[in-house]
């Protein structure tokens, strides 16, 4: 698995993805292969096959995999099956072994989904959940001050903007976003 890995780090991803595919042959229940080859089938662009690496390294690992779970719900939602990315969140953020910090980084990850298909109520409550857990989640003070900037509001983005920017101050996204906001007020 070190010569895959090495490969992808070095984006000699076809060498990479037969090195996995070898390892998988003699090692089917290698989770960490599955996940790690999902990575490279996504940088490729081949969706479908991340989503069906990432599957089974949830279904195959006895730990819980915070990002198999999140990079399964971002390849759903690249490939306009957002609802499913939701669906695919809920299972982590009600799965028993969920720490706080999963169920946060979650909860800004399924919030920023429901506003894109514009359930801000439902991603506002995700947004404050999140932060509940873990006031120091940079995505969610981020993705909330998306959200509020969506709904034409300002002040709040803003805020959030603010907020995202002091536990991530070198974050140029964060600061564009917030010219934004000031420029639409």
């Amino acid at each position: 698995m070190r010569r895959a890995i090495a490969y992808a780090s070095m984006e000699r991803d076809e060498l990479s993805l037969a090195d996995y595919d070898t390892l998988l042959a003699r090692s089917p229940e290698s989770w960490s292969a599955y996940h790690n080859r999902g990575i490279v089938n996504d940088r490729l662009g081949r969706l479908e096959d991340a989503l069906r690496d990432y599957a089974a390294a949830i279904a195959g690992s006895p730990r819980l995999l915070l990002w198999s779970y999140i990079n399964h719900a971002d390849c759903l939602a690249r490939l306009d099956r957002r609802e499913e990315a939701i669906a695919s969140l809920t299972r982590l953020i009600d799965h028993p072994r969920a720490r706080p910090h999963d169920i946060a980084t979650s909860l800004a990850h399924r919030g920023m989904y429901l506003a894109k298909v514009g359930r801000f109520d439902e991603a506002t409550a995700d947004f404050a959940r999140a932060l509940d857990l873990q006031p120091t989640n940079f995505a969610a003070w981020y993705q909330r001050g998306v959200a509020w900037a969506a709904q034409g509001d300002h002040e709040q983005a803003l805020a959030n903007y603010d907020a995202a920017i002091a536990i991530a101050a070198n974050n140029h996204y964060a600061w564009k976003r917030r010219g934004d906001s000031l420029a639409a007020l």
